[in-house]
């Protein structure tokens, strides 16, 4: 998810709110602030907890849209069915989840994140294991998926991963991989003229 269709920016400053659109960027010193102006492009706000946050807390991080991913998604949810695929932690997935596919009508297939399936930091996205093949693996945290298909009935033809880091093609031999352009800060403060 990150840097391949968002970008997420942390920390905000402490007297951010989600709803503080008109914010003044300066950090009261007279200086100006190195977050991002007051956004122009599809964001949110949400708490990450891999970064601190109190109880009090409303948000920690804001979270920008690639322009064009939302329909960009859209489109691959008509040829085929999209699966989520992340490193990132099952709370921050379920926002990004929430915010982006609210309806559950892009992202029909499987969602795995490193909570759930935490080789994925480690070795790669092996597609085996959204197709219902469990990986390529017999670690105990192999079979990340229970309705596990016979490995010849897996067609990886088929797949296409999407990614900005072409490390996660491995599991495929570097095969059935699209490697994106990272949606980076620098790429975000591009998008808004910064």
């Amino acid at each position: 998810l990150d840097h391949t269709i968002l970008c997420s920016v942390t920390p905000l400053p402490s007297n951010n709110t989600a709803n503080d659109e008109n914010r003044n960027d300066s950090n009261g010193g007279g200086e100006e602030s190195s977050l991002i102006k007051p956004p122009t492009i599809h964001h949110f706000d949400q708490i990450d907890d891999d970064f601190p946050y109190t109880p009090l807390t409303v948000a920690n991080t804001r979270t920008y849209f690639r322009p064009g991913a939302k329909v960009a998604l859209w489109l691959c949810s008509k040829l085929g069915i999209c699966h989520v695929y992340t490193a990132a932690q099952e709370s921050y997935t379920m926002n990004i989840l929430q915010e982006l596919d609210p309806n559950k009508e892009v992202f029909r297939g499987v969602v795995l994140h490193r909570t759930g399936y935490p080789r994925i930091v480690r070795d790669g996205k092996d597609l085996t294991v959204v197709m219902g093949g469990g990986g390529t693996s017999n670690d105990d945290d192999g079979g990340a998926n229970n309705d596990k298909k016979e490995p010849n009935d897996i067609r990886l033809e088929r797949a296409i991963l999407f990614d900005d880091k072409v490390s996660n093609f491995k599991p495929q031999k570097y095969e059935n991989g699209v490697s994106v352009l990272p949606f980076s800060e620098e790429r975000l403060n591009k998008c808004l003229g910064s």
